[in-house]
């Protein structure tokens, strides 16, 4: 019985060794080149870089459309130089154009089909950039391009500068723009732009791709959308969307600033400042014109806005959010003027909260003894005082109080009239 047991292991050792060779499996291998020479019903002789390789189609018919000069790629197995049992697929010739997609894998979009990119020469591609308009000539195979010459007819380019001519669009006096199909409606002298396009090498004529403009709008968010928001520009029925740069978490009512690059009904790379929060958890003051800041006008806070270049809603942000009194807020805008912008009114009424009076601010920015007077000095002081009285009386938090202008005027002339008397 251990005799037979043996025995049938032996067997099955052997019948299992003289398996594996035929149970190994056959690599196949892909070829790309020229064809050199056809044997019509045989073979065909394949140049791929100066090596010559014997090539047998499965199917001998496959050799019938061969010409010598076709491109092919042919799959099969290679023993040596010869690859036995391959299938064909003979190469479209022709010339493309279109723009680099990317640059590792190459690819190039031709009317909206994306073609990978093969040289079959030495190519050195460390100059392209996305965006680039070539010219390649070679021959197509499922989406893929053999390429046997690579021409740039555009360069991508991207400027940032001022519109100085809109017809036709000039930016910085030095490129010319081609908009073609862009839309250019918000491009006017003067406005900030980004253009992105392609031009030819040592050309200052730029075929637009994109033109995105510099905004800045004073409004109010009306939705979410993931990281984006809805905002409503004041005086504008429709929304745009924006993309923030920054930390903001919007909120449903906020009034805010947002400042930005717009193309169309969309804002990128925008700075966001919020004036009012959509809860009103930040106001100071509940006034009228406070809570309904969007739907009326202070005429105090609308004229210092107007004389200042500020937007009415960031001058009522200082009142009813700042709790700062429009005497101090003018007191502000005096000062931003005489450092010539190098602090802003923000900074300025900061400096005024923290310091308490006017007097130590006007010191601290260097503003006392320099000849700008002693005057405004005194002008300062006297506006502090009347910032002290009651600015918003009960049941009309927004409304200023205090003796009217022509108040003294009065008093003097009953005091004219009582001289009068005496005499």
């Amino acid at each position: 019985m251990l005799r037979k047991v043996v025995y049938s292991s032996l067997m099955l050792a052997m019948m299992l060794g003289f398996a594996i060779p035929v149970m190994a499996q056959v690599e196949t291998t892909t070829l790309t080149g020229l064809v050199d020479t056809v044997n019509p019903g045989v073979d065909f002789v394949l140049n791929v870089d100066g090596t010559l390789y014997t090539v047998v189609p499965t199917e001998l018919t496959d050799l019938d459309p061969l010409l010598v000069g076709d491109f092919v790629k042919v799959t099969g197995t290679l023993t040596d130089l010869v690859m036995t049992d391959a299938t064909v697929v003979v190469g479209v010739p022709g010339t493309w154009s279109g723009t680099v997609e990317s640059i590792v894998p190459f690819t190039l979009l031709v009317e909206d089909v994306t073609f990978t990119v093969m040289p079959l020469f030495e190519y050195d591609a460390s100059n392209l950039q996305v965006g680039d308009i070539l010219q390649v000539d070679g021959w197509v195979i499922d989406d893929v391009i053999y390429a046997s010459a690579i021409t740039t007819v555009e360069v991508y380019i991207e400027i940032e500068g001022e519109v100085t001519s809109v017809d036709p669009i000039v930016v910085d006096e030095v490129y010319t723009i081609e908009p073609g199909d862009v839309d250019t409606s918000l491009v006017a002298e003067g406005k900030r732009v980004r253009v992105s396009g392609t031009t030819v090498p040592d050309s200052m004529v730029i075929h637009a791709t994109r033109i995105l403009v510099k905004v800045e709008y004073v409004g109010t968010v009306t939705g979410l959308a993931g990281g984006d928001f809805l905002f409503t520009p004041k005086g504008s029925a429709g929304a745009l969307t924006v993309t923030p740069t920054d930390g903001y978490a919007a909120m449903g009512g906020d009034i805010v600033i947002v400042t930005g690059w717009q193309e169309g009904s969309t804002i990128i790379d925008a700075s966001v400042e919020v004036l009012f929060k959509g809860d009103g958890s930040d106001l100071v003051k509940q006034g009228h014109f406070c809570t309904m800041v969007m739907e009326d006008t202070h005429p105090v806070a609308q004229r210092l806005a107007e004389e200042n270049g500020l937007y009415y809603e960031q001058v009522m942000s200082y009142f009813c959010v700042g709790n700062f009194g429009f005497g101090e807020i003018k007191n502000a805008f005096k000062a931003e003027k005489m450092l010539n912008g190098d602090k802003t009114v923000a900074e300025i009424l900061a400096m005024k909260e923290e310091m308490g009076g006017w007097g130590k601010v006007k010191q601290e920015l260097g503003l006392i003894g320099k000849d700008k007077d002693k005057t405004e000095s005194a002008s300062i002081q006297a506006q502090e005082k009347s910032n002290n009285k009651p600015e918003n009386p009960p049941g009309n938090p927004d409304k200023q109080t205090g003796p009217p202008d022509h108040a003294n005027n009065v008093k003097d002339k009953v005091k004219d009239k009582d001289k009068d008397k005496d005499k």
